[in-house]
């Protein structure tokens, strides 16, 4: 065995968290986080060495001879742009404290550890928090949050919630596996409910929970899937539409996640939500473990005034004051305005500023910046003759209609793993994408949450009209109570959402969820069209034609 000593201070000399890799022929050796200095303990051999901290910071890379004695580094990692001082702050929502029984088992500590080395502000630990995989209570999550906490990284306790499967979850074992969802909770304060409510859908009952707490949630690896045994096995959404048309829709979605070979498919999904009026933001996050390590591979920045606090972090969130990020920055401002602000649509000449940098890795090098107003590309600034890791434009913003303006950035990635995984001859690159700017022309309107209008259809066994009373349920709780009269026909309006249920004297009641007994769900379980508005027309036409025929079975009890 051969030793490597390192040291890692800033360009002000003062020690700094770091991750350090050794890899040989593209594969990862040791991966460390330590802060000021590290040894590492290697076969003897000659590798290559990177040591990082952050989007922000050049990485420094060197091959290092370990054959003969110990070999001592100094290293300096220089910081290359200072966006915090503007009120930036980037996080990782996405992480699991243990992401299966073989982990080996990691602590809230360990991911602030990470963090820090990572460059992170801020990481939310999701299930399982310990290594028992027990549903620990939030008084003990919050505990472990605040003794792991430090002034440069605030931890905290979140759900990867909604995450719900149509079938048991056996990973595609036995036959098709069809998801509702999948999303991340941002700011959540309580836990209300058993652990079955936050894992059982539909999911929009979930997001109900979230946003009645003020809280976000973003939508993960949205058009996600694989095949086991030949089986179809998905984490995307396939209630997205009704999510969306009932009302209770995503306020993020992961354009950057582990799913980064379809990241096109899901920066898709998002143009749609965008082009149907919907204000989202494009957020990052790794579905990772404290055990891999890969805490802010893909992250989020938001812009957020008054210093940091989570409601912050989820305000800016649903603003839309984004940037999701692989690697490099892009910082979007209109008329000095941060991204998600809303411009009149009146034709009037707005000046649009970037700044932009490449990932941190030596040789990085910006390729493109693009313009993208409603999923088209307008504008493009070729760079790769620049060989640059910094530019900055500007450029003008004017409409008539309602529009949305998005920047991605796209540079090469040298990351040796990356480039031993990608094996292919086109140039691999890793991707920041600033969320819109809007112009609204005026009368428009965000679209409003679909009513059901239900005709409902009560009668005995033996098929006779019967009149009733309905009670009107929503998340549990009665908005409303209708009546059926003697024709046993009624129509109703109601929450797509709700659940009816139907009772008449000497008949025991009845049931029905607007969802979960309607064609809906069954829509829903064969979803594939993220990529036009269709779905959404074809639930909202849906809701507005629901029907039940309900047969209501006499009570049979005895009396003596």
């Amino acid at each position: 065995m051969a030793m490597l000593k390192l040291t890692v201070t800033d360009d002000g000399g003062q020690p700094i968290a770091f991750r350090v890799q050794a890899f040989k022929a593209g594969q990862t050796v040791a991966n460390v986080w330590d802060h000021g200095a590290t040894s590492l303990s290697l076969p003897a051999d000659e590798y290559t060495i990177l040591v990082r901290h952050g989007f922000d910071y050049d990485a420094v890379q060197m091959d290092v001879d370990l054959s003969g004695a110990a070999v001592e580094k100094a290293v300096t990692l220089k910081k290359r742009y200072d966006i915090h001082s503007l009120g930036w702050y980037c996080g990782e929502s996405h992480m699991h404290g243990q992401h299966g029984r073989e982990d080996q088992p990691r602590t809230f500590l360990d991911a602030r550890r990470l963090a820090e080395a990572n460059g992170l502000d801020y990481v939310q630990i999701a299930q399982a928090w310990t290594p028992d995989f027990a549903w620990t209570p939030v008084e003990i999550l919050e505990r472990m949050a605040k003794d792991a906490s430090t002034p440069q990284v605030t931890v905290n306790w979140n759900l990867e919630s909604p995450k719900c499967f149509m079938d048991v979850d056996d990973g595609g074992e036995s036959g098709n596996l069809h998801g509702y969802g999948h999303g991340c909770t941002v700011a959540l304060k309580e836990r209300p409910y058993d652990e079955a409510f936050w894992f059982t859908g539909p999911n929009f009952r979930i997001i109900q929970e979230i946003h009645g707490q003020n809280a976000v949630v973003t939508l993960a690896h949205p058009a996600r899937f694989w095949f086991n045994k030949g089986n179809f096995v998905s984490n995307w959404a396939s209630e997205i539409a009704f999510d969306y048309v009932a009302g209770h829709g995503y306020d993020g979605v992961d354009i950057l996640n582990d799913g980064s070979p379809v990241f096109f498919q899901h920066e898709h999904v998002w143009w749609n939500l965008l082009n149907m009026g919907y204000k989202v933001a494009g957020t990052g996050n790794s579905d990772g473990s404290i055990a891999d390590g890969q805490a802010g591979r893909f992250r989020t920045y938001t812009r957020i005034e008054g210093g940091f606090s989570w409601q912050a972090v989820a305000q800016a969130i649903r603003r839309g004051a984004c940037v999701a990020s692989s690697g490099p920055m892009v910082l979007f401002q209109v008329d000095g305005q941060d991204s998600g602000t809303e411009f009149p649509a009146d034709g009037r000449k707005h000046k649009a500023m970037l700044n932009v940098w490449s990932g941190p890795l030596p040789d990085e090098i910006l390729l493109c910046v693009q313009v993208i107003r409603n999923g088209e590309i307008v504008q493009a600034w070729d760079l790769r003759h620049l060989k640059a890791r910094h530019w900055a434009g500007e450029f003008e913003l004017s409409d008539t209609a309602f529009a949305w303006y998005a920047i991605r950035v796209s540079a090469t990635c040298k990351d040796p793993r990356s480039l031993a995984i990608w094996a292919q001859p086109t140039e691999l690159y890793e991707v920041a994408v600033a969320s819109p700017v809007y112009f609204i022309p005026e009368g428009f309107r965000r679209p409003e949450p679909a009513a059901a209008k239900v005709k409902l259809c009560v009668m005995d066994e033996d098929g006779k009209p019967l009149a009733a009373s309905v009670s009107v349920l929503d998340m549990g709780r009665e908005i409303a109570r209708e009546s059926v009269d003697q024709s046993g026909v009624a129509i109703l309006e109601t929450p797509a959402t709700a659940i009816l249920i139907i009772r008449a004297p000497g008949y025991a009641e009845a049931k029905r969820d607007l969802y979960m007994d309607s064609a809906i769900y069954a829509y829903c379980r064969n979803f594939n069209g993220f990529y036009t508005p269709e779905a959404w027309k074809d639930l909202r036409r849906m809701l507005g034609a629901l029907s039940f025929d309900v047969k209501l079975a006499r009570n049979t009890t005895m009396h003596f």
